[in-house]
């Protein structure tokens, strides 16, 4: 069941993907070979997270052995669910990533230091985690600060037009929202498509959300769906309309001035956030740890 929202006008901090500003244009943006750049911090090792990803991921570390197809798709795919073979017809591959190295790619860059608009914390490469066949973006606490995580890959997305899939799932946690979302190559903002979104609620719906023209309008659509398990998530871009996707079907559809004319690419994040009527809060209700785990990203251009 989908539900839509009319065109308005907000702020530019209207949502958590307008955090993204802050992470690529504010916030210093450090690579994988980098050096936080964000001020001083003294993240919790990746490690001491890891029985919390394996509890949540109920998945073991990838093998290759012989073994059934279903079986050695489980094997390799904690989602249990392999990225397409083949192109779908009118697409052409461009770049995948099924995070299945012990280190995170160098082609994503890592978010550091302290995002604007609704966030209530702070991001660091070190929560940046490739483990278990996943990308995993921690949030937990250090110190009084709840720290979360972001990722893009500018020089591997990057597209006029395109297909994007991530396959994905959420932790429930009161307050640490999440974004799948495309963003402008060359600066400069709106405009901006999330295409999976939460404030920090309780994962039984998600949002596709277009930003577009100077003052900020917006178009919103809602799709009530579990997020705790996994997804695949997406939008197909052409030059006349967004095409939103869940599971392989198309479940909204824009059209007109919220189609951006410019290049784009792919990021994905968590925020702590703040109270708001958009967005609910970390507080004593949020567990320990609350993390993002996407299995692979699948991206397309135009055939």
């Amino acid at each position: 069941m989908t539900a839509s929202r009319t065109v308005r006008r907000v702020t530019p901090a209207a949502s958590l993907a307008c955090l993204a500003l802050a992470a690529l244009a504010v916030a210093p943006v450090a690579s994988a070979n980098a050096p936080p750049l964000g001020g001083p911090s003294t993240p919790a090792p990746a490690r001491a997270a890891a029985p919390a990803i394996a509890a949540a991921a109920g998945s073991a570390p990838r093998t290759v052995a012989a073994v059934a197809p279903a079986a050695l798709v489980s094997a390799l795919h904690p989602s249990g669910v392999a990225p397409a073979k083949v192109a779908p017809r009118g697409w052409k591959r461009v770049w995948a990533d099924d995070f299945g190295r012990a280190a995170v790619s160098t082609y994503w860059d890592k978010y550091s230091g302290y995002p604007g608009g609704y966030s209530n914390g702070r991001w660091s490469p070190k929560h940046v985690q490739s483990t278990h066949g996943m990308l995993v973006l921690h949030g937990y606490r250090e110190g009084s600060t709840f720290v979360t995580a972001g990722v893009s890959a500018t020089r591997k997305t990057s597209l006029l037009y395109g297909k994007y899939l991530v396959r994905m799932r959420a932790d429930k946690g009161v307050g640490v929202g999440y974004v799948a979302l495309l963003w402008p190559t060359k600066g400069g903002w709106p405009p901006e498509v999330d295409f999976a979104e939460d404030g920090g609620r309780d994962r039984s719906t998600t949002s596709g959300t277009a930003h577009f023209s100077a003052s900020n309008l917006q178009r919103q659509k809602i799709l009530k769906i579990d997020f705790t398990k996994w997804h695949t998530v997406g939008v197909e871009w052409t030059p006349t309309a967004l095409r939103y996707t869940i599971d392989g079907r198309v479940w909204a559809t824009m059209t007109g001035a919220a189609v951006p004319r410019v290049p784009m690419h792919l990021a994905i994040q968590s925020a702590a956030l703040r109270c708001s009527a958009w967005s609910a809060c970390v507080s004593s209700r949020t567990p320990a740890h609350v993390n993002i785990y996407v299995d692979w990203v699948d991206v397309y251009r135009r055939a």
